[in-house]
């Protein structure tokens, strides 16, 4: 179907008394359908009223479906509601941060979630992730798509957004606490009321506890495997905060830091998000004694870039404390453009590699005589012929240039939709890009493939 063209004003999504009409924002959006100006200037000044008042560490109860990164992947988002449960039975969604950048669908993504907080205020909630920043928007997709669909304005009200959400939520069960945030603890952050004085009404910032809270991961153990004196495990185990040269800011947060922060404030587990997972999620080491997972990582879009073929994963946990998972796969959705590139201009260098190849092969015919041509002409024309000869033999090397250049630009186009932005075509290993289609295809052929390629994009941009 054709994307729905008429634009959404203010009157059409709220009712007179001020209520979300929900289920007409989620089919416009899902049609590709946009809002006025005036109408996101509108609801996203609404939400910042709604954010500003909430305190940086949210209070819920269970139970409680608990999503990690989005990432822009809006047709993941209404299917993570459709598994989930309707809010409107009573179902409660808390929501990890990450909802922008490297997926084409940020403003919807971002913009429902705010629309259903107005709608359901008790039962969807938002947390910040490190993408919800200025820094990350401009680097990634998410500035670029705001200016097509909308303007600077509109960006610069959503990054208001972003300063407003909150920075955790504690989770209460019948068994106890869970702390949920999206990157995890810092050197600075060894309390929840450390978290809650925070000022978070800002830019994330390069270091600091801030910075901690959405950059952070926790340290990764060495494989058994690897390890050949049970002291050489222990000693990790004894870390509780180092650097992490992965993000370029932040730190790793050790096994012996996680302990602490537990204990010190009663806490089970910390659940975090910020991780692309294989399966949507992974159970961290075990508390000490337990068989509980001290850390949790959840991540909540599948085929992450569209390229690495994860599964994604929602958390349901209940009032008693226990929790199981739902994984799901991606749902379809319409196709764009790497870069948000239109389609003439992203055609026309294939069009004239097409033009300039018949050309080139035009020309070739013309610059090519059978031997009795050449004997006719040789006696009267001999001169004449040769520089006509030599003018065309000109024109072919010329044509063939160009066709050469084309081509080139047709394969890093090609590329550029292999990768769907997960790196930059200049930043592919040496020869990958000289083997064309197939060759991208092989270099992000598998999960680990994909990861391995990604890694410049999970640390901060400089």
């Amino acid at each position: 179907p054709y994307p729905a063209v008429e634009r959404l004003e203010e009157s059409d999504i709220y009712d007179a008394d001020g209520t979300v009409r929900i289920a007409k924002v989620r089919e416009h959006m899902r049609a590709e359908g946009r809002f006025s100006i005036q109408c996101m200037n509108a609801v996203l000044k609404k939400s910042i009223e709604q954010l500003r008042n909430l305190p940086n560490v949210l209070q819920l109860k269970a139970p409680v479906n608990v999503c990690g990164d989005i990432h822009g992947q809006y047709y993941d988002l209404l299917h993570i509601f459709e598994i989930g449960g309707s809010v409107s039975d009573g179902q409660q969604y808390l929501f990890l941060g990450d909802y922008v950048d490297r997926g084409m669908f940020s403003c919807e993504t971002l913009l429902y979630l705010l629309l259903m907080q107005q709608r359901y205020p008790g039962r969807v909630h938002t947390l910040r992730g490190n993408h919800e920043c200025r820094l990350m928007a401009e680097h990634f997709t998410f500035r670029v798509e705001c200016r097509k669909k909308y303007n600077d304005d509109v960006f610069a009200l959503f990054m208001d957004v972003c300063d407003s959400l909150p920075l955790a939520a504690i989770l209460e069960t019948d068994s106890g606490k869970f702390i949920a945030m999206h990157g995890g603890i810092g050197p600075k952050t060894k309390s929840v009321d450390d978290i809650q004085d925070l000022d978070r009404f800002q830019e994330i910032g390069k270091k600091g506890p801030l910075c901690d809270i959405l950059w952070s991961d926790p340290l990764h153990e060495p494989d058994p495997k690897f390890i050949s004196k049970p002291e050489d495990l222990a000693e990790v185990l004894e870390i509780d905060f180092m650097p992490n040269p992965a993000r370029g800011c932040a730190c790793f947060y050790g096994h012996a830091g996680v302990l602490e922060f537990l204990q010190k404030n009663g806490l089970q587990t910390i659940i975090r998000a910020h991780e692309v997972q294989e399966e949507g999620y992974k159970l961290h080491r075990e508390v000490d004694g337990t068989d509980r997972p001290s850390v949790i990582t959840m991540f909540s879009a599948p085929n992450y870039c569209n390229t690495y073929k994860n599964t994604a994963a929602l958390m349901q946990m209940e009032a008693a404390g226990s929790y199981a998972f739902k994984q799901f796969q991606r749902s379809p959705a319409p196709y764009c453009l790497p870069k948000f590139h239109n389609v003439i201009d992203f055609s026309l260098p294939m069009i004239a590699e097409h033009t300039v190849n018949v050309l080139v092969g035009l020309l070739k015919v013309c610059s090519t005589m059978t031997e009795a041509e050449e004997a006719d002409l040789r006696a009267s024309q001999q001169a004449l012929h040769a520089a006509q000869k030599s003018s065309i033999l000109n024109k072919v090397r010329v044509a063939g240039k160009l066709l050469s250049i084309y081509q080139e630009i047709r394969v890093r186009q090609e590329a550029e939709q292999e990768l769907c932005g997960l790196v930059d075509v200049d930043d592919l290993p040496e020869g990958v890009l000289a083997g064309g289609r197939e060759a991208v295809q092989a270099a992000i052929s598998s999960f680990e493939k994909a990861k391995k390629l990604d890694e410049a994009n999970e640390m901060m941009p400089e």
